[in-house]
């Protein structure tokens, strides 16, 4: 009798063990199930947020680049239309100056052709005056 009750305690115990074991594995499977899935879903996590990160530095990038070169291209489009008034107002200075050059020296030619007819006629008024003068005398 005392074997029997020997055996059904250590077949108890050994069932018990047999539960714990089992129950042990069957919780830390389910631990590492529910460890894996975590991770996974932080992994998954980790690589949509580097994905949003890296999609908003590009288009933070491309964004900041198209306006420093719009910025870029205004100034580059403004200093050519400086450049051009410039040029312009260049040639609109020596056409003033070659105008006023050639008015003051048609104004001289004037003058001088003036001068010449004004010598001219007291010239002649001279010799008239000379030949009424010898005329007179004469007679």
């Amino acid at each position: 009798m005392f074997y029997y009750l020997w055996q059904a305690q250590t077949s108890q115990k050994r069932k018990n063990f047999q539960l714990h074991l089992f129950s042990d594995h069957h919780y830390r499977q389910q631990l590492q199930r529910v460890c894996f899935h975590a991770w996974l879903s932080y992994a998954d996590y980790r690589k949509r947020k580097n994905m949003h990160k890296n999609r908003v530095h590009k288009y933070y990038q491309h964004h900041l680049v198209e306006k420093y070169y719009l910025n870029w291209r205004q100034c580059y489009t403004h200093r050519l239309n400086i450049n051009q008034n410039q040029q312009r107002l260049n040639e609109l200075q020596k056409q003033i100056l070659l105008r006023w050059a050639f008015n003051n020296w048609k104004t001289y030619l004037d003058e001088l052709a003036e001068e010449r007819q004004t010598l001219k006629m007291a010239e002649q008024y001279y010799r008239r005056r000379l030949i009424v003068r010898a005329y007179d005398r004469m007679f």
